[in-house]
């Protein structure tokens, strides 16, 4: 009897880990079950990510192409301060000629774009930064012929040759951006071009007037007079078939 006591208690308890077996099992089976929805709900995310990167990829890739016309329409569309601050606070000189040529390339980029409202805004400020330009251009080159204009000592070649020239992409953006100041300084260069040489040659005639005064003319007589030598003698030969 004591031995059936017994085994029942061992089948108790064997019952009891069964149950608590199955319980066990089935908290790992809805474990299980919620980790497979996570899972799958992880793969989605994943997959969205995926997609995701992609997208962004593409962008990058979009960005890229336009990065670089991109950023030289912003460089075009801008006026570096160094430019601004030679414009408005030097004298002009040589460092003017590649500036100049910078600041007319943007003025243009400028007007081109106007539909964009950057570049109107910006616009008010290349205009401000022309007008100073010009004004300080047509200083500039009425100065150069003041030399002409009241000095006849001057060399007109050289100033031509050595300034002029040298300055002509000044000028070539006086009469692209500037066409009325280009008009009066070409007015101003042809007026003392004229007054230049018409006082040169005047000069020239009056000089010659005196020397003409100062050389008295030999005057050649036809016919030798009476009590003159005869510088070549006759030829009788000759005076024989001449006839009266």
């Amino acid at each position: 009897m004591s031995q059936v006591r017994v085994r029942a208690k061992e089948y108790v308890e064997l019952h009891d880990q069964v149950q608590t077996s199955v319980s066990l099992l089935d908290s790992l089976e809805t474990f299980l079950s919620t980790f497979q929805k996570d899972l799958s709900s992880v793969s989605g995310q994943i997959s969205e990510l995926q997609d995701r990167s992609k997208d962004i990829e593409n962008r990058l890739k979009s960005r890229r192409r336009i990065e670089k016309p991109l950023s030289n329409l912003l460089s075009d569309m801008t006026i570096p301060p160094s430019l601004a601050t030679l414009i408005l606070d030097t004298d002009v000189g040589e460092p003017w000629i590649p500036a100049i040529d910078d600041f007319e390339r943007r003025l243009d980029a400028l007007k081109a774009r106007s539909r964009v409202k950057a570049a109107r805004d910006l616009a008010e400020v290349a205009e401000g930064l022309r007008i100073v330009a010009a004004t300080k251009l047509r200083s500039f080159f009425l100065a150069l012929l003041q030399p002409v204009r009241t000095n006849m000592s001057a060399n007109m070649q050289v100033i031509q040759t050595s300034i002029f020239l040298k300055y002509r992409p000044l000028f070539a953006f006086l009469q692209r951006q500037a066409v009325s100041v280009a008009q009066e300084v070409q007015r101003a260069y042809i007026g003392a071009s004229r007054t230049y040489y018409e006082t040169g040659f005047r000069r020239y005639i009056r000089s010659l007037g005196w020397i003409k005064a100062r050389t008295p003319e030999r005057l050649e007589t036809i016919v030798v007079g009476a009590g003159e030598k005869q510088d070549s003698p006759l030829d009788a030969e000759r005076l024989g078939y001449a006839k009266i």
